[in-house]
């Protein structure tokens, strides 16, 4: 488990040849790889990446309306909730983009130089691994920067202010992402009450997170948002506030941040659409990526643009 510096290069990467290349560490083997001798080549040194395909090969936003929807735990007597997802609550998003999958590592190695190498999973439509919640800051305001847009997040350290009427790629609020993973329906999963159509959890995961979108997609064509890795969201952890019912953006204090969505080494329970975990956000581990949104969080922000299908496309 090796954290990721965006504005350093890590030590370790690998040979492949292509955007979904396989290599022998990415078989379907269900054994995660034990060392990189398969594609370090014969210098001894670590393994060499050719250039990654364009970051806008895997900039693919679907466009959701926004509106209220019932957040947390919405059937105590059926499912396995957390405390701390309780109170469930009815709250209002706004409109957003979300893209389509977890962020892929070539998306990260594209506009970063470099990606960690996950367990087994080192080809670049994989999700990315090894982001603490600083790296995913950081990574959001490249993205906005090399389209363009406005940075959501201005960084002082490790302070970080969030512009909320930036047109810049961000995090979703952990309402928002809630609200894009259960796409209008009241499931277990993101998508479907049968976790293995839609999540890689431990049971079936081999011991590696995978490709993005190889199980089914929720109703609004967002994949692995139950499942695969865990993915940051702005959210501090704490209880949640009864009374925060419009866009909610979450505690105003607190050390540690939310992630959401379960990843490839949690039991199923984890990836339920309502579960919650805390981390500082200095953490990065195999299992952690995030997932992208855009869209005006207050009145104010700028519109959003049509780029991205729509959720009913």
């Amino acid at each position: 488990m090796r954290p990721v510096l965006l504005t350093t290069c890590l030590s370790t990467v690998v040979a492949c040849t292509g955007k979904v290349t396989h290599i022998p560490d990415d078989q379907e083997t269900g054994t995660p790889p034990t060392g990189d001798t398969a594609d370090s080549g014969d210098s001894g040194g670590p393994p060499i990446e050719p250039d990654p395909d364009p970051y806008t090969t895997w900039l693919d936003p679907v466009a959701l309306a926004g509106g209220a929807f019932d957040m947390g735990c919405t059937r105590p007597s059926e499912w396995p909730c957390s405390d701390d997802e309780r109170p469930a609550r009815t709250v209002t998003v706004p409109a957003l983009q979300v893209l389509r999958t977890e962020v892929p590592r070539g998306m990260v190695r594209s506009l970063t130089g470099t990606a960690a190498r996950p367990p087994g999973c080192t080809q670049d439509d994989c999700a990315a691994t090894g982001l603490s919640w600083h790296d995913a800051i950081a990574f959001c305001n490249l993205l906005s920067q090399a389209e363009g847009l406005r940075p959501a997040y201005t960084v002082s350290g490790t302070d970080v202010t969030w512009d909320t009427t930036s047109d810049g790629w961000r995090l979703p609020t952990e309402a928002e992402w809630e609200y894009a993973a259960r796409g209008n329906r009241d499931l277990l999963y993101a998508g479907s009450s049968d976790l293995e159509q839609v999540a890689w959890t431990e049971d079936d995961s081999g011991g590696r997170p995978h490709v993005g979108g190889e199980k089914a997609a929720n109703d609004f064509d967002l994949s692995d948002m139950s499942g695969n890795v865990w993915e940051w969201v702005w959210d501090r952890y704490g209880a949640y506030d009864p009374a925060a019912l419009d866009q909610p953006t979450g505690p105003t204090s607190g050390d540690a941040r939310v992630l959401r969505g379960g990843g490839w080494s949690d039991p199923g329970e984890r990836a339920r659409v309502s579960a919650r975990r805390g981390e500082l956000p200095a953490t990065s581990t195999d299992d952690i990526g995030l997932r992208v949104v855009r869209g005006a969080q207050v009145s104010g922000g700028a519109p959003l643009p049509p780029r991205g299908r729509t959720a009913a496309e």
